[in-house]
């Protein structure tokens, strides 16, 4: 059997005791990338070969830690795609005032950098103090580190462009206390957030949001896993309810496509069919 054959059977074999041991199931992501990610776990960890990790992982449960870390893709950061967000802020968010009480799900939150750029429009919006938001993901020390809300001086000065460019009016400084080279949201923002590690491909819902992100995350998995995490959305949302994808996703791999309808195909925002009259009001003209 040649080389890169035994390779393939040892990544199936190694995700297999991943999800038979540790309950994380790894099966339903992109071939080609979850791949990659173990080659650069086995090299990273000092192991010569992928099959050696195998015994390693069922002796030392602590060794899940890198493994979550590497097979995991915590890429972030504020107001990635400004026209989503203006979107977002223009067109979602006046819908949203109808609501007493507003809740959002952001799914895939890595590092907080997402998070912290809708709880400032919410502000800004006058509607964070009536929205309690939940922040989730897969990965155990991106939610840790996205519960400090810390970001670096240069990097705020970098997504300071983009919240410009979503229609932001302020100055992002001003919603983060600024100290040796780092910014830290205010309280204000830090305390409407709830994180969570949560796994979207075996966990359930827990919340019934009115809106949902969940971006850049569906082009690590593959079409099965889609449906089934569309699927999840779908069961959680209020009727009426969003759900906001990446410009790079679509839902083409959702079985029940009558489920939503596209309200901005192009920025990847689509609504819950449901019975609310609010919707049916907005039926009529989509947004552009």
């Amino acid at each position: 059997m040649d080389e890169h054959k035994l390779r393939e059977i040892a990544i199936d074999l190694f995700i297999d005791a991943v999800r038979l041991c540790y309950d994380y199931d790894y099966s339903g992501y992109a071939k080609a990338s979850l791949r990659r990610r173990v080659i650069e776990l086995c090299q990273s960890q000092g192991f010569n070969h992928i099959a050696e990790m195998i015994p390693y992982l069922l002796r030392n449960p602590d060794f899940i830690i890198p493994v979550i870390n590497h097979l995991s893709v915590p890429v972030t950061k504020m107001y990635r795609d400004p026209l989503f967000f203006q979107s977002l802020r223009e067109k979602i968010f006046p819908l949203l005032k109808t609501y007493p009480i507003i809740t959002l799900w952001i799914a895939g939150c890595a590092t907080g950098e997402e998070v912290w750029s809708v709880a400032i429009m919410l502000k800004e919006a006058g509607l964070l103090s009536r929205t309690q938001i939940y922040a989730t993901d897969i990965n155990p020390a991106a939610v840790a580190t996205a519960k400090k809300g810390i970001v670096e001086m240069e990097k705020l000065k970098e997504y300071s462009k983009s919240y410009f460019e979503s229609g932001g009016q302020e100055s992002l400084l001003d919603y983060y206390n600024i100290a040796y080279g780092y910014g830290r949201v205010t309280p204000e923002i830090l305390n409407k957030v709830d994180f969570e590690t949560h796994n979207l491909v075996s966990d359930s819902s827990f919340c019934r949001p009115q809106l949902i992100l969940c971006r850049n995350v569906f082009i690590y998995f593959n079409c099965q896993l889609q449906n089934k995490v569309i699927n999840l959305f779908h069961q959680s949302l209020d009727n009426g309810g969003f759900l906001c994808i990446s410009p790079k996703e679509s839902l083409t791999c959702y079985s029940q496509k009558n489920n939503f309808i596209a309200l901005n195909r192009k920025a990847g925002i689509f609504q819950k069919q449901g019975h609310r009259k609010k919707e049916l009001q907005i039926r009529g003209s989509k947004i552009k």
